[in-house]
């Protein structure tokens, strides 16, 4: 039986990842004013994200300890924010083993840094201090600190659920193709 992580990832590499604009991405998170497009990718992943794993995740409603969520990272030096998948474990009060990043070079990945263009090695660079803080209720997390975000961070928080993206799974009569570039962008 598929657990609920597997699930997760599986329904975002279908539908969402795909679809992402990263180029665009990028420039929402890191040098727009208008920071529309992340908020909606990050509201995706997280309808997504609570739609299989509930609206409050506990360790007992995961058949092993580890989830991945959607949420928001921050550089503690460059104040660069970007959208990722936080893979946490709940086994030992929502550590974070990982994180993916989606950026302007598509998604990279802290736990996977062999294959990394230069690019990549540079944006993990910018983010190996950072602060962070997902968008599920996890409660016994004690290593979430939201007071540490800044002002900036907060606000995107705080109103990330009301941008939207026009996602083909949403229309029930389409069928998603089979995109080869898709695969390049999954976890």
């Amino acid at each position: 039986m598929e657990n609920k992580m597997d699930k997760y990832i599986d329904f975002i590499n279908e539908n969402i990842l795909p679809y992402i604009d990263y180029r665009l991405l990028g420039q929402s998170c890191e040098i727009l004013k208008d920071k529309s497009y992340a908020k909606a990718v990050l509201n995706e992943l997280t309808v997504a994200a609570r739609n299989i794993y509930g609206s409050t995740v506990r360790a007992e409603y995961n058949d092993d300890d580890f989830i991945l969520v959607p949420g928001i990272v921050q550089s503690k030096h460059a104040k660069i924010l970007c959208i990722a998948l936080l893979e946490l474990d709940l086994s030992s009060s929502g550590e974070r083993w990982g994180t993916d990043f989606l950026s302007k070079f598509g998604i990279i990945s802290s736990n996977n840094t062999e294959e990394l263009s230069n690019n990549g090695k540079i944006f993990l660079k910018v983010f190996s201090s950072c602060d962070y803080a997902y968008t599920l209720n996890i409660p016994g997390d004690i290593h979430l600190e939201y007071q540490k975000l800044t002002d900036k961070a907060k606000m995107f928080l705080d109103d990330y659920s009301n941008h939207f993206l026009p996602l083909p799974y949403k229309n029930q009569e389409m069928n998603l193709p089979d995109d080869e570039e898709s695969e390049d962008q999954e976890i």
